[in-house]
């Protein structure tokens, strides 16, 4: 009797330490490999294409009231080189921490560098998010992408 109130003991013990470990581990937002958009200029893996996302209004994706989706601009440069020269230029926008959907954003010529413009889905969750956005030539993905990062408050 004694041997399983105290296996009842350990195994409640287990359970509770598993939880308190489980709840309280944040993903680490400084884990995105190589350059987050949302804070800097980023070039592709083959340095011909440089990619930078901002909040529409604050000039900053990070910390955008939660009940608002983000609204963002997304700035592309070094467009005019092949093989990605393709008429419309589009980004498909995935989730890569969570699943969030894919939505894709179009491009638009302004002076040297591309536009995108679009809003950002949102999440009760108060972790950062880590977004991929693919380029896209004639719908078909072309293998260059970027990471960017955004956080509800």
């Amino acid at each position: 009797m004694t041997h399983s109130i105290r296996f009842a003991f350990i195994g409640l013990l287990v359970l509770i330490v598993g939880l308190w470990v489980g709840l309280s581990a944040k993903p680490n937002i400084d884990k995105i490999p190589g350059c987050d958009a949302s804070l800097t200029w980023c070039l592709n893996s083959d340095q011909t294409l440089s990619l930078q996302v901002i909040g529409a209004a604050k000039g900053s994706i990070q910390g955008q009231p939660i009940a608002t989706p983000a609204l963002i601009h997304i700035n592309l440069k070094g467009v005019d080189e092949e093989p990605l020269k393709a008429t419309p230029l589009v980004g498909r926008i995935s989730g890569v921490n969570m699943y969030m959907g894919q939505f894709d954003v179009v491009f638009k010529r302004q002076q040297n560098q591309w536009q995108g413009l679009t809003s950002l889905p949102s999440c009760v969750d108060q972790h950062p998010m880590v977004w991929k956005i693919e380029l896209l030539k004639t719908g078909k993905p072309t293998g260059t992408h970027f990471l960017f990062s955004s956080h509800q408050n």
